[in-house]
């Protein structure tokens, strides 16, 4: 596995104080600046409401102050140098946005400092950006807003051509539901249930009640069963089939331990103990005895691990926040969520040319907050892929 040049992404919050208070009394504010990549360009939308706040840790914050003025800086390299290129004036009223040209493809890593007479100067986390021309995004349906932590799967399966996914509100319940790739064929399939997957036939379709008990779709005879029947599992996310359709890994309710479940056997095994606070997020299958896995307790990073070995084999080093793996069929590229760019976006990692593209954000209005992913990935194919983005399940060519 490649890893990324490691950067320190720490929380948009900084300890400030004022002249007359002890700074170890002050209150914590933040400061935020978002960038929207382009093609050959990348824009920074600087905070309408960036704020230097003085008051106590016992109380609310007592004063709010915006800072006198705010630079721009950006480098080719994570280590740096970073040069100065643009300084904001006051953004108390109606925030900044400034625009440079940049190569495709190419990374660049940006931070600001704002300030304030009386304060400490506060910088932002370095994040990073690749400009890109935007990719071909198709909607297929719109769904209710989606919780990224709560019955977020989706899943796709290529003999059925079809999409099973959550919706928290379709005709006032929370329904699992089928649509073509065209969004013009929509079957509610269940109620009341979360984190749906395919089999690999397409016959099969696993999810969660509201028990959090693993249930079985049958999609030839529409039977919703109890999987296994008399001892259903009780699951704290998805299930996903193995690539050969005879075990299902998933991690366990008690938030401790991934396990293996064979389909013929009906044997449970613990492949892997993890902390509780240990923050999985997802899972995917490399092959039958390795799969990749997003988690970790201070930041989240990609990790592979085997089955047999019952161990993590390696880890996508980074210290931004990495999500959500998910390898195209033929294993060249890996898809994830990230906040690198400062926001939790699609990013596509080549394993050939080693580089990475950011899929989403590309917003065109000014000084809003950036939409963000509210599901997992799913490949369609080779150069496709599709997820749940700003209340819709959107196709996108890459």
């Amino acid at each position: 596995m490649k890893t990324t040049q490691g950067l320190c992404f720490l929380l948009l919050s900084v300890m400030i104080g004022c002249n007359d208070i002890d700074y170890e009394h002050s209150a914590m504010d933040s400061f935020s600046a978002y960038p929207v990549i382009g093609d050959q360009s990348i824009r920074i939308d600087l905070s309408k409401t960036p704020k230097f706040v003085c008051g106590t840790v016992d109380g609310p914050p007592t004063e709010y102050y915006a800072p006198d003025h705010c630079e721009l800086y950006v480098s080719d390299n994570p280590d740096g140098p970073f040069d100065k290129i643009y300084t904001a004036g006051q953004l108390s009223n109606d925030g900044d946005s400034y625009t440079f040209k940049a190569t495709n493809g190419k990374p660049y890593y940006i931070y600001t400092l704002s300030h304030k007479k009386g304060f400490p100067t506060v910088q932002t986390p370095t994040i990073m950006v690749v400009p890109n021309p935007q990719p071909v995004q198709h909607t297929i349906i719109s769904v209710a807003r989606q919780d990224y932590t709560y019955g977020q799967h989706i899943s796709y399966n290529p003999v059925k051509g079809k999409i099973v996914y959550y919706n928290s509100n379709y005709e006032d319940s929370s329904s699992i539901l089928l649509t073509d790739l065209n969004g013009s064929s929509t079957e509610q399939i269940v109620t009341d249930g979360t984190n749906p997957s395919w089999d690999r036939t397409g016959e099969k379709i696993f999810f969660k009640n509201k028990e959090e008990l693993l249930h079985l779709y049958d999609c030839k005879t529409k039977k919703i069963i109890p999987f296994p029947t008399d001892n259903p599992l009780k699951c704290s996310k998805e299930a996903l089939i193995s690539p050969n359709n005879d075990r299902l890994i998933y991690q366990d309710a008690s938030l401790k331990n991934l396990h293996i479940f064979n389909l013929s056997s009906k044997k449970d095994t613990v492949i892997l103990n993890l902390n509780k606070n240990y923050g999985l997020s997802s899972f995917c299958w490399i092959d039958e005895n390795e799969y990749l896995f997003s988690g970790g307790q201070q930041n989240e990073n990609i990790r592979r691990a085997s089955i047999s070995g019952k161990n993590i084999i390696s880890t996508m080093t980074s210290d931004w926040n990495d999500y959500a793996p998910s390898l195209s069929p033929d294993q060249q590229k890996l898809a994830f969520i990230s906040d690198r760019s400062g926001s939790l976006q699609v990013w596509i990692y080549d394993y050939a040319s080693q580089s990475y593209r950011q899929i989403t954000g590309y917003q065109k209005k000014d000084f809003t907050n950036p939409v963000i992913i509210q599901s997992n990935i799913e490949w369609i194919d080779n150069s496709t892929i599709c997820f749940i983005f700003d209340n819709q399940i959107i196709r996108v060519n890459l």
